[in-house]
């Protein structure tokens, strides 16, 4: 975060799918917001980062004086990468320009100064413990192939086992095929394994599953993801018994009773649930929270 007090600040909240945007009038307070395509570093060259950059350069009325982004896979070199490119295409000096992780961003939205374990469940899954000003420790997520567990692509992935192996009794079976007509084992492992859309397209089922989560099998996946996803949680951070544990992300939201239920089984209250994170981030970078 830029040290001085900008006019105009631009922050975005960056994760795997989707980046969100809101350029703030410190003054007033009011804030323009558009969305684009994600920045992760991790995942995109130089040159696919620059262009998403140039359109949100583009949806500007008038350049900021400052930019904040937390983006998904934005550390060490990937992040001093983004942060150049940033400053390139909204024609900024490098100081004005701040880039941290979306979990950092997640974080200090949910808790401000507050000490605490912050989650984020969407496509992927990220978790920290978070002092106040900075992340503790965290659990590293390792992508979809190896963790994530809790997320939109854990979810999607066992919602496609169920249907693929045929343990979707009907009429839930007729639902899936009517759905998706033209899906077939060939087709998604040609989707996952030889054109690697990866946990997006895998998460892309999860809209069928907060439909049907009140079907039985549904509800007993939906918690048996969630029971995995806690017992991780529990082992990397003793002290979220003790902490307020809050979450964001579009997974969090739509099945926020299911977790809350499955987390107060072990323990562990959750006191805050925000399906996006941006407002509540704008609102602390402007100390207005």
């Amino acid at each position: 975060m830029p040290t001085t007090s900008p006019a105009t600040l631009l922050i975005a909240d960056c994760g795997a799918t989707s980046g969100k945007w809101a350029l703030v009038d410190r003054a007033t307070g009011c804030a323009r917001r558009f969305v684009t395509g994600p920045v992760n570093p991790a995942v995109y060259n130089p040159s696919h980062i620059a262009a998403t950059l140039a359109e949100a350069s583009g949806r500007l009325p008038m350049p900021p004086d400052a930019v904040a982004i937390y983006a998904a896979g934005a550390i060490g070199p990937g992040a001093q990468m983004l942060a150049r490119e940033a400053a390139a295409a909204f024609g900024l000096r490098i100081e004005a320009v701040s880039v941290d992780t979306d979990l950092a961003g997640a974080a200090t939205a949910l808790f401000g100064t507050e000490r605490g374990v912050a989650c984020i469940l969407g496509t992927g899954s990220n978790t920290c413990l978070w002092s106040g000003s900075s992340i503790e420790r965290n659990m590293r997520p390792m992508g979809y192939i190896l963790g994530d567990e809790g997320s939109g692509a854990a979810l999607g992935a066992s919602m496609l086992r169920m249907a693929l192996r045929h343990r979707l009794a009907s009429p839930l079976a007729a639902a899936w095929a009517a759905a998706y007509p033209d899906l077939d084992y060939p087709s998604v492992v040609e989707a996952v394994y030889r054109r690697h859309e990866g946990s997006g397209y895998i998460a892309s089922f999860v809209p069928f599953v907060a439909a049907h989560k009140d079907h039985p099998a549904i509800a007993a996946m939906i918690a048996a993801t969630f029971r995995r996803f806690v017992e991780e949680l529990s082992a990397s951070y003793p002290e979220a018994g003790e902490l307020p544990v809050r979450f964001t992300g579009g997974v969090a939201h739509a099945f926020g009773q299911e977790l809350k239920e499955v987390a107060a089984s072990y323990g562990i209250m959750v006191d805050m649930i925000v399906r996006d994170p941006l407002d509540m981030l704008v609102g602390r970078l402007l100390g207005r929270l």
